[in-house]
């Protein structure tokens, strides 16, 4: 499926795909692993999720933890990883020239906690421009000229220590439609003091997670 959209799946489709049981499937469903809508009662899971899903497991590793998913952002990025020893530091950069970014994104999801809300649209402009905030996937696209046009939606990154905050300053609420999507992350902060948006890496990496075709597209033309 590399280069190409992937069509949504039935849950047993999906668990054809990844070897195990539908029941699994929707366990990792409801769990927020794999990502899905419900359509006229029955779920279809995304199908580029299915692939990098099934792809991490051919990798045969364990996801990285949150340091060195980070330090393998750094060096994509061109810079020297923090907090990461030489050997470690060296073995991922053999990693990303060996599978490249793309293939390697299935083992980068502990590098934050995903958490989706809604915000009142009229407070969406003012959610970004937050300075908790670090702008990533399709809400950091238009800034990184990726040619795709912002969602009325809001995505980025958050230190944990400044979620609460951030979610009281703009009445974020769980719901059945969320349009904002949170990654809080739990280490150390990996951005830069008073950085707005998300390196190309990481912007193209949450591209790819996003439930949109055209999202995702536009995140693998990023890593290209």
């Amino acid at each position: 499926m590399e280069g190409a959209i992937a069509r949504p799946l039935a849950v047993a489709e999906a668990a054809a795909a990844l070897g195990v049981s539908p029941q699994r499937v929707r366990a990792l469903i409801g769990s927020g692993s794999l990502r899905a809508r419900r359509v006229g009662g029955r779920w279809l899971v995304d199908g580029d999720a299915v692939e990098r899903r099934r792809l991490g497991g051919r990798l045969r590793a364990r996801p990285y933890s949150s340091r060195n998913a980070w330090g393998l952002f750094a060096i994509a990025g061109g810079e020297r990883p923090s907090g990461i020893d030489p050997a470690a530091a060296s073995r991922l950069c053999s990693r990303l020239a060996a599978r490249g970014l793309a293939n390697l994104a299935p083992l980068l999801a502990r590098r934050a906690r995903r958490i989706a809300l809604r915000v009142h649209p009229g407070e969406l402009n003012r959610l970004l421009d937050d300075p908790a905030l670090v702008r990533s996937g399709a809400a950091a696209a238009a800034d990184l000229r990726l040619g795709l046009i912002a969602p009325d939606a809001a995505e980025g990154y958050v230190a944990a220590a400044d979620f609460d905050g951030l979610v009281a300053r703009h009445a974020l609420r769980p719901s059945a439609e969320p349009n904002v999507v949170l990654r809080i992350v739990d280490g150390s902060w990996p951005f830069s003091p008073g950085a707005r948006v998300a390196p190309l890496a990481v912007v193209a990496v949450d591209l790819l997670e996003d439930d949109d075709p055209r999202a995702q597209a536009a995140g693998r033309a990023a890593l290209r």
